[in-house]
């Protein structure tokens, strides 16, 4: 009977290598490793993190805890058909209530594989300190916080970073048209920065930005100061090394490359702005 004997220890050595791949959790790695930010009372929160697997997973779910859930909710819910090395984006989404405390808000993002199989590895620590609004109308200051990624922190969800909104109307606080092209311009850099950007559409960029340079050149006359004022704007935009970087990665796909700009006389250069002129 030894054949039998061996025919049933190689089918219980499979049985188990099959029970350890069916439960076994794929490692997971956090971009950034935590999540810290600073938000007022009331606004739009609208944040993202990568999570990169180590092996495939039919189904996963994302779930946020210590509290956390009450307000906010995770894009996307669940996870499908997971590959090895795959690496996913999620969004943190909701509103802080008007109501909520001040103070250090704490949780973790979990990855959860069913109940046999519970957490996976590492989940996501997050620290929300939220602030009463600041009286200008303006986002908190992100402070290095919103420099831990490409894209920064924007905690009111009006599209732009939040450094760069405080900086545009703070060193233009009574110069409307001139926050309004700033801000213009300052959308298109973000796209150039956009590390999900379409790959091939740094030209189309390009033109769009040279064109709020005309918008926002109607309202300087003084040539001099459109300069120093183009300068400051762009070293606030390319804060970190990791814009630089990528914003110089942007620059290379115009190499060689005629751009139409515009065509209009100076009179007119208004045209190009996406907004309300205001009288100046």
């Amino acid at each position: 009977m030894p054949v039998i004997k061996n025919t049933r220890l190689l089918f219980l050595f499979f049985s188990m290598a099959l029970v350890i791949r069916v439960h076994a959790a794929p490692i997971i790695e956090w971009q950034p490793e935590q999540l810290s930010f600073r938000q007022p009372s009331g606004t739009v929160i609208n944040v993202a993190v990568t999570v990169t697997f180590s092996q495939e997973a039919d189904t996963l779910d994302s779930r946020l805890t210590g509290g956390l859930d009450a307000w906010l909710s995770v894009q996307p819910a669940m996870l499908n058909d997971v590959q090895a090395g795959q690496t996913i984006q999620l969004t943190l989404m909701g509103i802080v209530p008007s109501h909520a405390a001040s103070g250090i808000h704490r949780g973790v993002l979990q990855i959860r594989a069913g109940v046999a199989q519970g957490n996976l590895a590492k989940p996501l620590p997050i620290a929300i300190t939220i602030v009463e609004g600041s009286g200008d109308g303006l986002p908190p200051d992100p402070g290095e916080e919103g420099k831990l990624t490409l894209m920064g922190i924007d905690s009111d969800g009006d599209g732009l970073r939040d450094d760069i909104q405080r900086y545009i109307y703070l060193t233009y606080p009574d110069q409307t048209n001139v926050q309004n092209a700033l801000r213009q311009l300052s959308l298109t850099f973000q796209k150039a920065l956009n590390p999900e950007r379409e790959a091939g559409t740094g030209r189309t960029i390009a033109n769009e930005m040279s064109l709020d340079v005309k918008c926002l050149s109607y309202f300087v006359d003084d040539d001099e100061e459109f300069y120093e004022m183009g300068m400051k704007h762009k070293a606030e935009i390319l804060n970190t090394y990791d814009r630089t970087r990528q914003y110089l990665t942007f620059d290379r796909e115009l190499s060689g490359g005629i751009f139409p700009g515009s065509s209009l006389p100076y009179a007119e250069r208004y045209k190009h702005c996406g907004f309300e002129i205001q009288d100046h």
